[in-house]
C-alpha cells in the first residue's frame, strides 16, 4: 500500500483506519494510524491512535479533510 501511495504523491501514513463499530480491531493493528469517532465502542476507542468527532456530526469526514487538506 505504501508504494501505491507514493506513486500518487500522497504524503502521510501508509495506512490510516477510521472505525466506529468494528467487531475486531485487527484493521487498527495493521494501520500506521487509527482513529475512532467519539461514539465508537469503548474497546475501539482504546485501540485507536486518537478519538475524533461523532459520526453523526461528520467527524470522520472533517478529520480526513483537516488531515489531508493542503
Amino acid at each position: 500500500m505504501a508504494q501505491s501511495l507514493q506513486l500518487k504523491a500522497i504524503s502521510g501514513p501508509a495506512a490510516l483506519s477510521a472505525l466506529a463499530t468494528a467487531t475486531t480491531t485487527s484493521m487498527f493493528a495493521m494501520a500506521d494510524e487509527s482513529y475512532a469517532p467519539v461514539n465508537a465502542k469503548p474497546r475501539v476507542k482504546a485501540a485507536a491512535t486518537a478519538v475524533i468527532g461523532h459520526h453523526d456530526e461528520n467527524g470522520i469526514a472533517e478529520f480526513l479533510r483537516d488531515r489531508f487538506e493542503p
